[in-house]
């Protein structure tokens, strides 16, 4: 993973590209591989291991939000 340091006002310009960490993930553009959060403080990835199994996680699938929706269908 790696990240750049980028200037918006004025001229663009951007920093030479800096490791942050290394991965086993696997370039897929069709599936996204890692997300983000808000405060840009961790990642969450998946990583392809040797006779794995793929898992779907669904976070605050439940939250009082998305419980009212869900009630209503």
């Amino acid at each position: 993973m790696m990240s750049v340091v980028v200037q918006t006002t004025g001229e663009f310009k951007a920093s030479p590209p800096a490791r942050l960490f290394a991965t086993n993930m696997a370039a897929d553009p069709m599936e996204p591989q890692y997300g983000v959060t808000s405060d840009g403080q961790r990642f969450l990835g998946l990583e392809r291991e040797p006779g794995g199994t793929r898992f779907v996680y669904l976070l605050n699938w439940l939250s009082p939000d998305r419980s009212k929706d869900a009630s209503s269908q």
